[in-house]
């Protein structure tokens, strides 16, 4: 529920209030079965029945907005606060081949809220725009961890963060060429608690300033647009955990307390010339975050798949996709190749893992008349490389739908 009021021409206010409860929650269940050999020798055979249940009380969403201009001065300031609880239950039986059974058990509780605002003003100077403004989020997670296992600890794990940023971007054209330039400034302080207490090691500061400068020209008919952005991404709350999960007798799943933030240098160049669109894309990655496996405990046979940092991970990407409209039909064809410069240590020395994945895909919209329209795609993806996982199959899904469209109000976005 909400309100929405136009003061005038010039200012408008909202508040809304959004709340739900997944009464079902998501259930899902899966077998596996695991068969060790040692020298050759069958020595295990165990089948495994996962059964993972999440259920979510009710969630609060509360969001305000002012909307206006001061003159010349444009305003857009957004506020918002959400809070969230997932619990999630995961129960595994193990069947050895002498039909002996073992029950693993664990339960989790995730709390999440979060505060956060967001203001853009912007102004125009010259033949261009200047615009700039603030964010800031203060979020507090909290996550504990039970288990059936007295080899698997408990944990009960907290993290209270603040982020603010400052940004500052300026655009102006020169005839026909369109330039743009802009910093952004973050701070973002975290706070890592274990049963209560603060840990240090695990608890960070970090500051740093973030620029962009992109470039728009026309070459003939055609347009296009060379850019430079340097970006973060931060581990998220699951990557951070540091609860050990259960997955099978020599396979534990983790995360990482210690992971850093990835650093993103992206160069791209991309253009369009009436339907033809075409885009290469360069980016270096510094202390990319990927799963890997390593060994539980020196000289066990367990092995824990826990997310890690590595130094560097740098790709290239490029697409290429045609749009044209026959008339009731408007099609699409793509295509996108993707490729990485990736080495791994593995027992059997450095493997690489640089085969480029290409995706093609077909997309078509006929108008049905009577605002109704058909949907059909294909799309798929041949064997390649991505992260350290090899895909050996190529894959190739169908799909076809009818449907109408759906009447939006208009909303301010939220930061």
């Amino acid at each position: 529920m909400g309100v929405n009021y136009q003061i005038s021409d010039n200012h408008s206010v909202g508040v809304r209030y959004d709340t739900g409860k997944d009464a079902i929650g998501h259930s899902s269940n899966w077998p596996m079965t695991e068969t060790v050999y040692k020298n050759g020798e069958q020595i295990e055979h165990t089948q495994y029945e996962t059964e993972v249940n999440r259920t979510y009380p009710f969630s609060h969403l509360l969001n305000a907005y002012y909307n206006g201009k001061a003159g010349k001065l444009g305003i857009d300031f957004n506020t918002d606060y959400y809070q969230k609880t997932t619990r999630l239950n995961q129960d595994i039986t193990e069947t050895n081949v002498d039909r002996s059974q073992q029950f693993v058990n664990s339960h989790s509780n995730q709390r999440s809220e979060m505060w956060a605002s967001k203001l853009v003003l912007t102004y125009p100077i010259a033949t261009g725009k200047l615009e700039g403004g603030y964010e800031y989020t203060n979020t507090d997670r909290a996550d504990d961890y039970t288990t059936s296992q007295q080899f698997m600890p408990s944990t009960d794990d907290h993290i209270k963060e603040q982020m603010a940023a400052g940004f500052l971007s300026y655009e102006w054209t020169v005839g026909k060429v369109e330039f743009g330039a802009g910093l952004r400034y973050e701070h973002v302080t975290s706070d890592y608690y274990s049963f209560g207490a603060i840990v240090p090691e695990q608890s960070r500061t970090y500051s740093r300033l973030f620029p962009n400068a992109d470039i728009t020209f026309p070459i003939g008919k055609a347009k296009f647009t060379l850019a430079y952005t340097e970006k973060t991404s931060r581990p998220s709350y699951w990557q951070l955990r540091s609860f050990v999960q259960y997955d099978s007798r020599y396979l534990y799943e983790a995360g990482n307390p210690l992971l850093r933030p990835a650093i993103r240098h992206d160069i791209s160049l991309s253009g369009i010339y009436k339907w033809v669109y075409a885009s290469f894309s360069y980016k270096r990655t510094k202390d990319y975050m990927t799963n890997l496996y390593s060994a539980y405990e020196e000289d066990s046979p367990i092995n824990l798949l826990q997310y890690q940092n590595l130094d560097h991970l740098t790709s290239i990407s490029a697409v290429l996709a045609l749009s044209p409209k026959i008339g009731r039909w408007a099609p699409t064809w793509r295509v996108s190749l993707y490729q990485q410069n990736y080495e791994q240590q593995t027992l059997e020395g450095i493997r690489s893992f640089n085969t480029p994945l290409i995706q093609p895909r077909w997309e078509n919209f006929v108008n049905l008349g009577k605002q109704f329209t058909l949907f059909a795609s294909v799309n798929g993806r041949t064997a390649g490389d991505y992260e350290n996982v090899h895909l050996y199959r190529v894959r190739w899904e169908a799909g076809i739908s009818n449907f109408a469209p759906t009447t939006y109000s208009a909303q301010p976005a939220n930061p």
